[in-house]
């Protein structure tokens, strides 16, 4: 050590000066260090988050489809039977868009209204509000039709549902990610 301190001197280097360089190379090495956990941490968290809001969505998306079964069997008295997939395939055919217009909507709510409680009861109340739009797509994409008629009422019951489900989830993810 004792030689490699008499070059560093040769070169006028003072040993204040190879102390500094031997703490700025200590500090490089270690804040790469905490850098790289730390960009670890960050990429567990934004995994976390997008997680909690998969959660979000899938289970409003079968709450919505749950009401729409309890509703056909408590207004009508009958079962899907053979229509479950038809059901399925169009109700997550709309659902993937107007999902992330409801996460869209729950994030612009949440930057702009100031109250947790007022913001926690626009989430639900706007979310479940935008269910004429799926219905709408989903009644032009089969031909037209009325907008009250009982298919329409089952996918309206459908899309209010997933729509305050996720409304009423969103803070509780939010706060899960937060």
């Amino acid at each position: 050590m004792d030689g490699v301190l008499q070059k560093l001197e040769l070169l006028n280097l003072r040993r204040t000066d190879i102390i500094q360089i031997t703490r700025f190379y200590i500090l490089e090495f270690v804040s790469d260090s905490i850098i790289s956990q730390l960009e670890e941490v960050e990429l567990a968290v934004r995994f976390y988050k997008n997680l909690c809001l998969l959660f979000a969505f899938v289970l409003s998306y079968w709450i919505g489809f749950l009401m729409y079964k309890s509703a056909l069997w408590v207004i009508w008295k009958e079962r899907l039977g053979g229509d479950n997939y038809s059901v399925v395939f169009w109700s997550a055919f709309a659902f993937i868009p107007i999902g992330l217009i409801y996460l869209l909507i729950c994030v612009v709510i949440n930057r702009k209204v100031g109250q947790p409680l007022l913001r926690y009861s626009l989430y639900p109340i706007c979310c479940g509000l935008i269910f004429v739009i799926p219905t709408t797509f989903i009644i032009i994409l089969n031909g037209g039709g009325s907008f009250f008629s009982p298919e329409a009422q089952l996918f309206n019951i459908f899309f209010i549902s997933t729509g305050v489900t996720f409304g009423l989830g969103y803070p509780f993810v939010s706060k899960a990610i937060s």
